[in-house]
């Protein structure tokens, strides 16, 4: 590893994050720079053992890829983490707790982002790229969708009315050449009070989860 310059201008071959054990020369265990592997971390440490937990006290912000190589169990633990870039994780994700029971486990309540929506149409390719809340303002008129872009496979999304003035009219297999909205009825949905629909995107088309 190379030498890291401290503040006071000496040189030193270990570096030591927070109150963990440090990374000296002899492990080899940080490296920082390059666009394919910005950062890599050793999961061994001086006593031998193949677990190490690596804490950060205070922000980390990464720009690029964070990877993980080795094939031991990583515990990680921010304050606050930055990414931008991707985070590609072979485990489970806990948030609000150090023992995620699934492979995302949200121990709080989760904030979607949401899309608002006043356009009367008939809009027929509305993108909804990374929207999950889709909020229809009819107040000053009434609003019509045919179909989006941007949707896909495994997306969920929200269509929701927010007001009862007007009408929000979602029309069925409209064929406009965008995603399509599919409804059991096989016929297009209006609603006129508040309320709304859970849709279901497989990558090309749209499908309605409730009547």
């Amino acid at each position: 590893m190379p030498y890291t310059k401290t503040k006071d201008g000496s040189l030193v071959n270990e570096v030591t994050l927070g109150d963990g054990y440090p990374l000296s020369n002899d492990l080899k265990p940080l490296k920082v720079g390059g666009e394919a592997s910005p950062i890599e971390m050793s999961t061994s440490l001086p006593d031998g053992s193949d677990n190490a937990k690596v804490k950060v006290r205070g922000d980390l912000e990464v720009t690029g890829g964070l990877n993980f190589k080795n094939d031991v169990e990583v515990d990680l633990s921010f304050d606050d983490l930055s990414l931008s870039g991707d985070l590609d994780v072979a485990g489970s994700v806990g948030i609000g707790t150090d023992s995620p029971a699934t492979t995302l486990d949200v121990e709080g309540t989760v904030s979607y982002k949401h899309t608002a929506f006043t356009t009367a149409g008939p809009t027929d390719d509305l993108d909804v790229s990374g929207t999950t809340v889709l909020e229809v303002d009819t107040s000053s008129n009434n609003v019509t969708i045919g179909g989006f872009t941007g949707g896909v496979q495994g997306q969920i999304l929200y269509l929701i009315k927010t007001v009862t003035a007007n009408s929000l009219v979602i029309e069925h297999n409209e064929g406009g050449g965008s995603q399509d909205i599919f409804f059991t009825e096989s016929s297009d949905k209006t609603i006129t009070n508040y309320g709304g629909v859970t849709l279901y995107c497989n990558g090309t088309s749209w499908f309605a989860l409730d009547s």
